[in-house]
């Protein structure tokens, strides 16, 4: 049987019918019964009893509608009653035969076929019986006869009520199947978005990451955005090395049990895992693991998720689309590292070679050109004269001049900062002053020199959060001053962007989730360890104030 919810519509439609049929039959009885001199007292005390028992029997029906021992019982006694109503008024002339309908549309509502055809039955015999029993004057035959348009007029509507009900429970059931459809479409596009958003991060993260310390921080990045895959499961790596100690990197603490259980089914099963779809394991401990295999030119181990009991439901189908985007941008990301490595070593080695090369090439050349002239200088300085000596002191103090010149050439193209190049200042301010040029708003900038010892993924996840920062101040904040400010300290370096906008209310922000630019903020800050404080309120400026480690964002050779 059906919920009530499901029929809130036909059963008010319903009610209303009753509600209608007994004021519609009580006015022609009454009027009636005026004319035939009924008594006005037992009219009266009738119509009590009807409307009373009518708006009882509506109250009963609708918190009887999911019992079905109940609703068989009201039923039976409403349509008993009635028939007795309907002996005492005048049979099938009676006023009150429309109002026999209201049982008989309940009963082809929430009635089963079977349930509803022996209801229908019966109920017909007894409706033909009640009047028959008034007219006993009459044959049978006869009787049918005078009432068969009656008869077969409530025989139609019947019908008519029935197939209507049919359609509606046919459109009720498509409906529900509609909202149901309709969900999981909203649902996967949901998952979509999501998907979308994290691959939008993870691009950030990628152009960002280059200069990490280790494969551990990128696998940590990694997984934390896995981890959105299905938040109450666990994300871990594995790396094929599985002998090793620190092979398993996940977030979260897995027990020994777990841990040991996993690693026996990763190596039992390994040459089964496969990289272009995710496999589906029992781990001895009775934890489900979705695995895929994070392998290119290289084969690095298995990345996947263990997925907890009460997600037990889900297939892997619903995990191997993400993970298996995830797979292949970890497996691209841990070659990045070691191939940016290699090329670090060889960039370090050719340069290596270019200096000995330009320093022999020149200095060299000349400060030994210039001993083998000292060497005969002091060999004949007894012979010379004065104005041959210093001549030939001199030729040596130009040598040694010309030399330092060229030496100094040499290592002055090592280096933007002597040779007054600052590529990443002079990046900031050129979008900043183009920025206020065409918003009007006036920013101040200040750049603490030192920039230069910063990691190239750090000064592009910094000027990505200068970009963002300065522009939901303009685009939401409504401001007219902006200060951006970069202090590179010892230990620490501090970003802090300020603006005198109207400012907002942080906690919905967050709830919300509006746009990319805050999350996208927080993501690449949360890159390198770094730390973020907003300081806001609506009517307030917006203080947005950012430290990381110098560890964590200075130059540093990317490590195995």
């Amino acid at each position: 049987m059906l919920k009530l919810n499901s029929y809130s519509n036909i059963i008010s439609l319903i009610e209303s019918y009753r509600i209608i049929s007994i004021f519609l039959t009580l006015s022609i009885y009454i009027i009636n019964g005026i004319f035939a001199r009924y008594s006005i007292s037992a009219m009266l005390l009738l119509a009590c009893c009807i409307v009373s028992s009518a708006f009882l029997l509506m109250y009963l029906y609708r918190i009887s509608i999911e019992m079905r021992w109940r609703l068989n019982f009201l039923l039976i006694v409403e349509i008993i009653g009635i028939a007795v109503l309907m002996v005492l008024t005048g049979g099938l002339n009676s006023p009150f035969i429309w109002y026999f309908l209201n049982p008989l549309l309940i009963i082809s509502c929430y009635m089963q076929p079977k349930e509803k055809v022996f209801y229908l039955i019966a109920n017909f015999i007894l409706l033909s019986a009640t009047g028959y029993y008034q007219e006993q004057t009459l044959e049978l035959k006869d009787y049918l006869l005078s009432y068969l348009n009656i008869i077969l007029s409530y025989v139609l509507i019947l019908i008519l009520v029935n197939i209507l009900f049919n359609y509606y429970n046919l459109i009720s059931k498509k409906r529900a199947e509609l909202r149901e459809t309709n969900e999981k479409l909203a649902s996967s596009n949901a998952k979509i978005k999501g998907l979308i958003e994290d691959i939008l991060f993870m691009y950030e993260a990628v152009q960002a990451i280059s200069n990490q310390r280790d494969r551990r921080e990128i696998l940590h990045i990694l997984l934390d955005f896995v981890g959105r895959i299905s938040p109450e499961s666990q994300t871990f790596f594995l790396f094929n090395d599985w002998n090793k100690t620190d092979s398993l990197v996940s977030l979260k603490t897995i027990g020994e049990d777990l841990k040991h259980g996993l690693i026996k089914t990763v190596k039992d099963n390994y040459s089964q895992i496969l990289k272009d779809n995710a496999s589906l394991y029992t781990l001895e401990t009775g934890d489900r693991a979705v695995l895929i295999k994070v392998s290119n030119l290289s084969d690095y181990g298995v990345i996947g998720l263990i997925i907890p009991e009460r997600e037990s439901h889900l297939e892997k189908e619903e995990y191997t689309l993400s993970l298996l985007f995830f797979s292949r941008l970890g497996a691209m990301l841990l070659e990045k590292i070691e191939v940016e490595a290699v090329n670090y070593e060889l960039v370090i080695a050719d340069e290596q070679n270019r200096i000995a090369d330009d320093i022999h090439d020149s200095v060299v050349q000349r400060l030994f050109a210039m001993s083998c002239m000292t060497y005969d200088t002091l060999k004949k300085w007894d012979r010379m004269s004065d104005p041959e000596k210093r001549e030939q002191m001199a030729l040596a103090k130009e040598t040694i001049q010309s030399s330092l010149k060229d030496l100094r050439s040499t290592i002055y193209n090592l280096s933007h900062k002597k040779q007054q190049i600052d590529l990443f200042q002079e990046s900031v301010n050129l979008y900043l002053r183009d920025l206020e040029r065409l918003s009007g708003i006036k920013i101040n900038i200040n750049i603490d020199d030192g920039d230069d010892n910063l990691s190239t993924g750090a000064k592009k996840a910094l000027y990505r959060i200068i970009i963002e920062s300065t522009g939901n101040a303009i685009r939401h904040g409504k401001c007219q001053n902006i200060w951006v400010k970069l202090s590179i300290g010892d230990l620490k370096t501090c970003l802090t962007i300020k603006d005198d906008g109207s400012g907002f209310d942080l906690a919905q922000t967050e709830l919300e989730q509006h746009g990319l630019g805050l999350y996208n903020i927080k993501s690449l800050i949360r890159i390198f360890n770094g730390n973020i404080n907003i300081i806001t309120d609506k009517g307030s400026d917006t203080i947005v104030k950012i430290m990381f480690s110098n560890m964590d964002i200075m130059k540093k050779l990317a490590e195995d």
